[in-house]
């Protein structure tokens, strides 16, 4: 973004592209957390609570990414940029849901997370 011509443009268009998890965030997450699936399940539980702040409102990440929009001048409802997601964000929260549908996919699910944090890890740097 840094050597864009217009780095404040890209910026929000990544930011765009983020919404769509980061207004949802754990939605298709909270799917997963019926059931008895042992260590692996109880790792995700913890990931869930701190995506929810630990029940502090203002500490959720969605909060948080709500509030980081609101300092670019951004709309901070769900889904306020649908028309501009691009195809890789649209398929990945696509897939956590058709993941999340059946619990015998619970080990796709983590990998799917697993893989999406790591990736979004590499990007920022």
């Amino acid at each position: 973004m840094e050597q864009s011509p217009r780095p404040a443009v890209a910026a929000d268009l990544y930011l765009v592209q983020l919404a769509l998890d980061g207004l949802t965030e754990a939605s298709a997450m909270s799917k997963n957390l019926g059931g008895a699936y042992g260590p692996e399940q109880s790792a995700l539980f913890k990931i869930f609570i701190d995506e929810f702040g630990y029940g502090v409102f203002e500490a959720k990440h969605t909060t948080i990414f709500a509030k980081m929009l609101a300092s670019r001048s951004m709309a901070t409802h769900v889904h306020a940029y649908w028309n501009f997601y691009l195809t890789g964000p649209l398929a990945t929260n696509n897939y956590y849901y058709y993941l999340s549908r059946d619990h015998a996919k619970f080990f796709r699910y983590a990998g799917a997370v697993t893989y999406a944090e790591r990736a979004c890890a590499i990007a920022s740097g």
